[in-house]
Protein backbone atom coordinates (compact mmCIF):
# COMPACT_ATOMS: atom_id res chain seq x y z
CA UNK A 1 0.00 0.00 0.00
CA UNK A 2 1.61 3.63 -0.70
CA UNK A 3 0.33 6.90 -0.24
CA UNK A 4 0.67 9.47 -2.69
CA UNK A 5 0.89 13.57 -1.27
CA UNK A 6 -2.68 13.49 -0.98
CA UNK A 7 -2.99 11.86 2.47
CA UNK A 8 -7.19 10.73 1.45
CA UNK A 9 -5.27 8.89 -1.48
CA UNK A 10 -4.35 5.68 -1.56
CA UNK A 11 -3.18 2.18 -3.72
CA UNK A 12 -3.38 -1.17 -3.51
CA UNK A 13 -1.50 -4.12 -5.03
CA UNK A 14 -3.47 -6.85 -6.96
CA UNK A 15 -3.56 -8.58 -4.20
CA UNK A 16 -4.64 -7.06 -1.34
CA UNK A 17 -7.74 -5.73 -3.81
CA UNK A 18 -8.27 -9.52 -4.06
CA UNK A 19 -8.83 -9.73 -0.36
CA UNK A 20 -10.89 -6.61 -0.37
CA UNK A 21 -13.26 -8.21 -2.36
CA UNK A 22 -13.60 -11.50 -1.06
CA UNK A 23 -14.31 -9.09 2.43
CA UNK A 24 -17.05 -7.50 0.81
CA UNK A 25 -18.61 -10.85 0.11
CA UNK A 26 -18.48 -11.57 3.60
CA UNK A 27 -21.39 -11.08 5.06
CA UNK A 28 -23.69 -12.40 2.07
CA UNK A 29 -21.46 -15.72 2.96
CA UNK A 30 -22.03 -15.26 6.95
CA UNK A 31 -25.64 -14.13 6.92
CA UNK A 32 -27.24 -17.61 5.59
CA UNK A 33 -24.98 -19.65 7.86
CA UNK A 34 -24.72 -17.88 11.04
CA UNK A 35 -28.78 -17.57 10.67
CA UNK A 36 -28.28 -21.84 10.55
CA UNK A 37 -26.15 -22.02 13.85
CA UNK A 38 -28.39 -19.53 15.73
CA UNK A 39 -31.51 -21.89 15.29
CA UNK A 40 -28.85 -24.36 16.54
CA UNK A 41 -27.98 -22.28 19.58
CA UNK A 42 -31.45 -21.61 20.47
CA UNK A 43 -32.42 -25.59 19.69
CA UNK A 44 -29.26 -26.37 22.17
CA UNK A 45 -30.48 -23.59 24.95
CA UNK A 46 -33.91 -24.74 24.98
CA UNK A 47 -33.17 -28.46 25.52
CA UNK A 48 -30.58 -27.13 28.21
CA UNK A 49 -33.17 -25.20 30.22
CA UNK A 50 -35.64 -28.24 30.16
CA UNK A 51 -32.74 -30.53 31.65
CA UNK A 52 -31.75 -28.12 33.76
CA UNK A 53 -35.75 -28.03 35.27
CA UNK A 54 -35.85 -30.94 34.82
CA UNK A 55 -32.89 -32.36 36.87
CA UNK A 56 -33.23 -29.32 39.42
CA UNK A 57 -36.81 -27.91 40.06
CA UNK A 58 -38.12 -29.66 43.62
CA UNK A 59 -41.77 -30.85 41.51
CA UNK A 60 -41.13 -30.63 38.06
CA UNK A 61 -44.88 -31.10 36.50
CA UNK A 62 -43.95 -30.83 32.73
CA UNK A 63 -46.19 -27.28 32.04
CA UNK A 64 -43.54 -25.02 32.33
CA UNK A 65 -40.61 -26.92 31.16
CA UNK A 66 -42.79 -27.92 28.10
CA UNK A 67 -43.42 -24.07 27.63
CA UNK A 68 -39.51 -23.26 26.41
CA UNK A 69 -39.64 -22.22 22.87
CA UNK A 70 -37.65 -20.90 20.63
CA UNK A 71 -37.42 -18.47 17.86
CA UNK A 72 -34.87 -17.08 15.22
CA UNK A 73 -35.62 -13.38 14.09
CA UNK A 74 -32.34 -12.89 11.95
CA UNK A 75 -29.04 -14.51 11.51
CA UNK A 76 -28.13 -12.19 14.74
CA UNK A 77 -31.09 -12.62 17.29
CA UNK A 78 -32.61 -15.72 18.18
CA UNK A 79 -34.15 -16.09 21.74
CA UNK A 80 -35.55 -19.02 23.95
CA UNK A 81 -38.87 -18.11 25.89
CA UNK A 82 -41.63 -19.55 27.93
CA UNK A 83 -44.95 -17.81 27.42
CA UNK A 84 -46.32 -19.67 30.40
CA UNK A 85 -47.92 -17.21 32.83
CA UNK A 86 -45.62 -18.30 35.66
CA UNK A 87 -42.05 -18.03 33.86
CA UNK A 88 -40.93 -15.04 34.81
CA UNK A 89 -41.61 -15.94 38.36
CA UNK A 90 -40.18 -18.66 38.54
CA UNK A 91 -36.95 -17.63 36.55
CA UNK A 92 -36.70 -14.18 39.02
CA UNK A 93 -38.54 -15.16 42.10
CA UNK A 94 -41.87 -13.79 43.97
CA UNK A 95 -40.61 -13.20 47.46
CA UNK A 96 -42.52 -10.76 49.05
CA UNK A 97 -45.92 -10.59 46.59
CA UNK A 98 -49.23 -11.49 46.26
CA UNK A 99 -50.41 -13.63 43.52
CA UNK A 100 -53.87 -13.17 41.68
CA UNK A 101 -55.23 -16.08 43.81
CA UNK A 102 -54.53 -14.07 46.53
CA UNK A 103 -51.80 -16.11 48.32
CA UNK A 104 -48.80 -14.61 49.81
CA UNK A 105 -45.41 -15.91 49.14
CA UNK A 106 -42.98 -14.51 52.12
CA UNK A 107 -40.27 -16.82 50.29
CA UNK A 108 -39.88 -17.91 46.66
CA UNK A 109 -36.55 -16.96 45.13
CA UNK A 110 -35.98 -17.41 41.52
CA UNK A 111 -34.85 -19.96 39.96
CA UNK A 112 -33.09 -18.74 36.81
CA UNK A 113 -33.32 -21.57 34.68
CA UNK A 114 -32.85 -19.70 31.89
CA UNK A 115 -29.71 -17.53 33.18
CA UNK A 116 -27.78 -20.57 34.32
CA UNK A 117 -28.39 -22.23 31.21
CA UNK A 118 -26.84 -19.06 29.01
CA UNK A 119 -23.59 -19.20 31.35
CA UNK A 120 -23.20 -22.64 31.46
CA UNK A 121 -22.82 -22.93 27.55
CA UNK A 122 -21.58 -20.16 27.16
CA UNK A 123 -17.66 -20.91 26.15
CA UNK A 124 -19.75 -23.61 24.27
CA UNK A 125 -21.64 -20.89 21.79
CA UNK A 126 -18.68 -19.08 21.83
CA UNK A 127 -16.71 -21.59 20.06
CA UNK A 128 -19.88 -22.52 17.65
CA UNK A 129 -19.42 -18.92 16.16
CA UNK A 130 -15.67 -18.80 16.35
CA UNK A 131 -16.01 -22.31 14.11
CA UNK A 132 -18.38 -20.75 11.91
CA UNK A 133 -16.49 -17.52 11.11
CA UNK A 134 -13.18 -19.57 10.64
CA UNK A 135 -14.95 -21.63 8.00
CA UNK A 136 -16.71 -18.35 6.42
CA UNK A 137 -13.18 -16.64 6.30
CA UNK A 138 -11.84 -20.29 4.53
CA UNK A 139 -15.05 -20.58 1.77
CA UNK A 140 -14.21 -16.83 0.90
CA UNK A 141 -10.31 -17.53 0.79
CA UNK A 142 -8.98 -14.49 3.14
CA UNK A 143 -5.80 -15.27 4.43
Amino acid sequence: MTASNDPFSLSFDSKTLRTIERIAGFEAVLEPQLKEEMQGIVDLLQIESKNYMWGKFKNPTGPLEDSVQTEVQSAYLGRVYSDSPYAWRREEGFSGKTDALGRFYAEDPGIHFFRRTLRSNKALIRSMLKALMVKVLAELKVP
